[in-house]
């Protein structure tokens, strides 16, 4: 007996909300239908690659080894490149250029190859300046998906010229360290830095909200 053939697997998350990303699955199911598309999160905060970042790096390392399509993209329609980048554990990730792939590519092992996507002839027969997911990005991943070499989306760039995020990486603390109600910078489940209350609650207790600046001081 034959054993059956893996579908390829293809992730994608967004900032795009309820609509938007059904459009973008049906043209990656019309060039690979077999494929089994997971469906990460469209809900991340629009524009915010930090958050589209945190997400990638928090869900990847627990998908199946296939593409992984991003779109967080307050530049879309600019200079700003679009890109392919193949990790060492054997993904690949596809989205813009501007820091959102770079934390979970670094999770997954690293970039080992970055290519441009700049062949016309993966993408759709229309590219708009404002829908680069459903015309660049949906296309070029599912190609990638049915086994298309990375080499021929377009030329290679050198890791080391890619956009990185300005993520922070923790250094300290457990919450069960420190007294009860007691405040404490720890690694969260996320992989990330955070100001917590152990048993509390610190954003109510500091009335902390998304953008706002904390500066610490040492005791």
């Amino acid at each position: 007996m034959t054993a059956a053939r893996a579908r390829p697997v293809i992730t994608f998350a967004t900032d795009f909300g309820p609509a938007a990303p059904a459009v973008c699955r049906g043209v990656m199911y019309q060039i690979a239908p077999e494929a089994l598309i997971i469906d990460i999160s469209h809900q991340i905060p629009r524009f915010s690659i930090r958050d589209g970042a945190a997400t990638l790096t928090f869900a990847l390392p627990y998908m199946p080894v296939g593409v992984h399509v991003a779109v967080v993209d307050p530049g879309v329609g600019t200079d700003r490149l679009a890109v392919a980048l193949q990790v060492a554990r054997g993904d690949v990730l596809v989205g813009p250029d501007n820091g959102l792939l770079m934390p979970a590519a670094d999770r997954l092992g690293g970039v080992v190859r970055a290519h441009v996507l700049e062949n016309s002839k993966l993408m759709l027969p229309i590219v708009t300046s404002s829908f680069h997911g459903r015309d660049i990005f949906a296309p070029m991943a599912a190609h990638l998906a049915m086994g298309t070499p990375i080499e021929t989306v377009g030329r290679a760039v050198d890791p080391a010229t890619l956009v990185r995020s300005k993520i922070p990486r923790p250094r300290i603390g457990e919450g069960g360290r420190v007294p009860l109600g007691s405040s404490l910078l720890m690694e969260d489940s996320e992989g990330q830095v955070s100001l917590a209350d152990n048993q509390g609650n610190a954003a109510e207790r500091l009335h902390l909200a998304v953008d706002r600046s904390v500066r610490i001081r040492p005791a």
